[in-house]
């Protein structure tokens, strides 16, 4: 069922819309409206030229064409941008699923041999790193991991969560599956009050291959 504009504006705009128009995102109603809009267009054009006598033609060929033309220009700004929001919401779509892939991927990653050791800074001042081992369990291989670090008081209370880089593999390759690798993260300003213990670490966020 095609919708002319006589149809939108004089009748049943709510009823004859539902009618018409399914239920779908902003994007494929664009797409719906620019090809009612060509579908018009053309019936017109063909309505037009049969509609009058031949000394009326010449007369009235202008403002037809220029009425066309910007039927067709707006039916095709509707369809560019319909195509454009079909676009970014699959490319949102894809960041989402790839998202949800490595949250659910982190139950594979292993942490081990968690230790503390205390060093200097070129300046003097004392760096304190956290270091261990990450493992690899799952099937993919992993080029970026982020993990957080919780150090505490005497009192268990939190006095600083914070999230490092602990893995970034540049220009290729990764943590690949079953395999091991090392982390070493410092931390040169420390809370006083904290209890000077391995603080608790856990991985924060990843980035597959």
């Amino acid at each position: 069922m095609i919708a002319t504009p006589a149809q939108i504006k004089d009748g049943e705009n709510s009823d004859f819309l539902r009618s018409v128009v399914p239920s779908v995102d902003r994007p494929t109603s664009l797409l719906y409206f620019s090809l009612i809009g060509v579908v018009y267009a053309i019936r017109l054009a063909a309505g037009f030229w049969s509609s009058y006598p031949k000394e009326t033609m010449i007369k009235r060929r202008f403002s037809f064409l220029l009425s066309f033309r910007f039927l067709f220009l707006g039916s095709a700004f509707l369809l560019v941008a319909a195509l454009t929001g079909c676009g970014q919401k699959n490319n949102h779509l894809s960041r989402q699923a790839a998202a949800a892939e490595a949250e659910a991927y982190k139950s594979n990653i292993e942490l081990s041999h968690i230790g503390l050791a205390k060093g200097e800074s070129y300046l003097g001042d004392q760096v304190y790193y956290v270091e261990g081992k990450v493992k690899n369990l799952g099937n993919r291989s992993v080029y970026r991991m982020e993990l957080t670090f919780v150090f505490k008081d005497t009192l268990n209370q939190v006095v600083l969560r914070e999230s490092r880089k602990a893995l970034d593999y540049k220009g290729g390759g990764g943590l690949e599956s079953q395999k091991t690798s090392n982390f070493q993260v410092a931390f040169d300003h420390l809370p006083k009050d904290w209890n000077y213990t391995v603080p608790q670490v856990e991985v924060s966020k990843i980035v597959l291959k």
